[in-house]
């Protein structure tokens, strides 16, 4: 079940892209090797535990959690706010708040959080979180 669900994650992350100043920004994967030079994109994903809705030997149920993406640009150039708020809006605009079934799963994307904008080690950076509910139905 986790196994499926982080393929369709990843698949949803994959697909997005994310322009700045008219070049996509790589994505990389937390866990994944990165380089601390250029803009990037750093993501993670964070689930709950299963919470089972009945008794039986295949019940219903519902995970929650997040994707973040932790958008990183160089510290150098002006309008760097804005240039992370235009980001921000494009995440928001790749994860609408609907549901969407995939398979074994059906997937809502119900909330999308945008964090403050800071400068760190040579970077200015914001967070995007895509908060989820997924509730896998066995249809096998």
């Amino acid at each position: 079940m986790y196994s499926e669900l982080h393929t369709i994650l990843r698949k949803a992350v994959n697909a997005t892209t994310i322009d700045y100043n008219g070049r996509s920004l790589p994505k990389y994967w937390q866990l994944d090797e990165q380089p601390e030079n250029g803009p990037h994109i750093v993501v993670s994903r964070e689930l709950t535990e299963p919470d089972p809705q009945e008794l039986g030997t295949n019940p219903a149920q519902d995970l929650t959690g997040f994707l973040q993406f932790l958008v990183k640009l160089p510290a150098t150039g002006q309008s760097l706010d804005a240039q992370l708020s235009l980001i921000d809006a494009q995440l928001w605009n790749q994860f609408p708040l609907d549901d969407y079934d995939d398979g074994n799963f059906k997937i809502w994307y119900n909330n999308v959080s945008t964090g403050n904008h800071i400068r760190v080690d040579g970077f200015v950076s914001t967070t995007v979180r895509i908060n989820f509910t997924a509730m896998y139905c066995n249809r096998r």
